[in-house]
């Protein structure tokens, strides 16, 4: 699911993950860019809360149920995603379908529960081939899927910058910043190639 510790969270200590450490902090996480990005929270909040409002004010102003945990994952997402690849999965603005918006937010879950997830094999290696628990299956589908979500993003962002161009800085995503970064060759000297540290550090922004 790490794409073979090219995610540098995961990276044991080396020139990767130093320099990734270095691209992460200087162009993906700096206060400049946080900043050039607020906008994307802002919005998402207001768009977001003015939905509720909407489904109240449909409702010829009657009391209207809302599962809160669903609208704040949903807002959660809608945040992120947007931010590393500049799309809005739920809400009325929405870029996809809702099947394709809970595909993608059923990865994200099982990646992040799977990667804290105890597994026996960890303990007593020798019993790794058995994989008891399933775990093993459960995480190399959870990769299939977020490699196809994110190969999607990419595509979409490669086909946008050759038909409209490159967007200006305060308006780029994450993905925008990683190809930009590998159009400059700073992607090109590591043991992976450029695509997977795109998609590796997407999992991790």
């Amino acid at each position: 699911m790490g794409y073979n510790y090219a995610v540098f969270g995961f990276a044991p200590y080396s020139s990767f993950w130093r320099e990734m450490r270095k691209i992460a902090t200087l162009e993906l996480l700096s206060n400049r860019r946080l900043e050039m990005l607020k906008h994307v929270r802002a919005s998402e909040v207001d768009i977001g809360i003015r939905e509720l409002y909407n489904s109240w004010a449909n409702n010829s102003s009657s009391p209207v149920a809302v599962e809160l945990k669903q609208w704040l994952e949903d807002l959660t997402l809608n945040v992120v995603v947007r931010m590393v690849a500049g799309k809005r999965y739920f809400g009325s603005a929405a870029a996809s379908d809702d099947g394709e918006a809970r595909r993608c937010q059923k990865a994200i879950n099982q990646f992040f529960r799977l990667i804290g997830i105890f597994v026996v094999s960890d303990a007593l290696p020798f019993l790794g081939w058995l994989d008891l628990q399933g775990h093993e299956r459960a995480m190399k589908n959870t990769a299939k899927e977020l490699d196809a979500i994110l190969e999607g993003w990419l595509d979409e962002h490669r086909q946008r910058r050759v038909s409209a161009g490159i967007k200006d800085e305060g308006e780029q995503d994450f993905i925008d910043v990683m190809l930009s970064l590998k159009e400059g060759g700073q992607l090109s000297n590591f043991q992976y190639d450029a695509n997977t540290i795109i998609k590796s550090t997407c999992l991790v922004s």
